[in-house]
């Protein structure tokens, strides 16, 4: 094997420990005990390697982001199938992902860690997070826009508000009305109903626009 793909293979195992590294201290210890220091120790690698590979630990964080370990949907390829498809298409595409947000979500226990921390705490490592995550959302809501006379951003906001709340309280309430959140049929019924509200917003303004 030449040496080029030796140090690159090399390279990204080790760029992959140090994310799952982030991954472990988020989830056992909260986003409290995120620092270089403890990031290395808990990769098993020099913090030095941080510095080289990300840039310190901002470029971690949006790493740690875009690379899906909080919920696909802020890969950057993600954004990219999205703006390849036809416009009409999207509404429907994007109700899709939402459903499967929360269907990640209810796995990803980092992600929950972040939103409960994000609604219970305020400073300046929370702030690193939620703005490259809100980037990446931002970029995805303008991809999603089919018309101009629907606002793609407050009917996102709104809805997945509502599927946030609901994978967080399937650990704590287990039932929201008449919908028992332990139960994939539940959320294959949430699926159908995000994608009969974009249907009907696409439809409503087709009609009347």
């Amino acid at each position: 094997m030449p040496v080029r793909k030796k140090i690159t293979r090399g390279r990204s195992a080790t760029q992959e420990k140090i994310l799952d590294a982030v991954e472990q201290l988020i989830v056992s210890q909260g986003f409290s005990s995120l620092g270089v220091n403890a990031i290395a120790e808990k990769a098993g690698v020099s913090k030095i390697l941080i510095y080289r590979y990300f840039n310190g630990i901002d470029g971690l964080i949006a790493a740690f982001v875009l690379s899906g370990r909080l919920n696909t949907i802020f890969k950057p390829e993600r954004l990219a199938e999205l703006v390849s498809m036809k416009s009409e298409n999207r509404g429907e595409i994007w109700a899709r992902r939402l459903a499967g947000v929360a269907r990640e979500l209810r796995q990803k226990k980092a992600m929950k860690a972040m939103l409960l921390w994000e609604l219970s705490a305020n400073n300046d490592l929370l702030t690193r997070f939620t703005k490259t995550r809100n980037e990446q959302l931002s970029k995805m809501i303008a991809a999603s826009a089919t018309r101009k006379e629907i606002d793609t951003a407050a009917i996102t906001a709104i809805l997945s508000a509502g599927i946030v709340y609901l994978a967080l309280a399937e650990d704590k309430r287990k039932k929201y009305a008449d919908l028992d959140l332990t139960k994939d049929d539940t959320w294959h019924r949430i699926e159908k109903a995000l994608e009969f509200i974009y249907k009907a917003i696409n439809h409503e303004i087709g009609e009347t626009g």
